[in-house]
């Protein structure tokens, strides 16, 4: 679907003048700030090829926040994101993993070795630099992106008093998430509610 196009049938469905952005971004896909009469929308591109009752749905839960339209527009991003191939955008001269006191790639193949023998490597790690900050409350030890196929650990783990099991305990369930793609999660988590 032609930008111009889905920019109409959206404004059409919204009932409201839009100003409309496509990007490419990974981890978000919708972003919507309201501006007296009229809506600014950044909007992830895979958007652009959805069927009407997508469009809709994005309407509705621009409007409302409507639940059933967030559920719609997610599992719909979702299956979209999974089909592209973000993986070769990752190049292995950028990740680090040589840190400090532990080697990732060797924490990960043992783990391989250990668990799934028969599985080959077919993800990729790296240490996830972290900027601390003074009212920090939180903090990510690990995350997996599934159309990355990337695991990312913090850094702040690679210390000589952090333990090594830690760190594989850490990175074993992300690679469950590399066995069991998100979207079969997604929509068991969904049909148990």
């Amino acid at each position: 679907m032609i930008f111009e196009e889905f920019k109409q049938k959206l404004s059409f469905f919204l009932g409201a003048s839009i100003h409309l952005k496509v990007h490419t971004w990974r981890s978000r896909y919708l972003c919507v700030s309201k501006k007296w009469f009229s809506y600014q929308i950044q909007i992830h591109e895979i958007f652009l090829s959805s069927n009407d009752q997508i469009i809709e749905a994005l309407a509705k839960y621009i409007k409302k926040k409507d639940k059933e339209s967030f559920f719609l527009i997610r599992k719909f991003a979702y299956e979209n994101l999974l089909n592209q191939n973000y993986e070769k955008k990752v190049l292995l001269k950028n990740l680090r993993v040589v840190g400090k006191f532990y080697n990732l790639q060797e924490l990960l193949e043992e783990i391989f070795l250990q668990y799934f023998p028969d599985l080959p490597i077919q993800i990729k790690i790296t240490w996830r630099s972290c900027r601390r900050t003074f009212f920090q409350r939180s903090c990510v030890f690990g995350s997996y992106s599934q159309v990355l196929k990337l695991i990312r650990i913090n850094s702040i783990l690679d210390t000589k008093d952090c333990p090594k099991t830690l760190i594989s305990f850490i990175i074993y369930p992300k690679i469950q998430f590399f066995k069991l793609p998100y979207s079969v999660i997604f929509l068991t988590i969904t049909a148990n509610c």
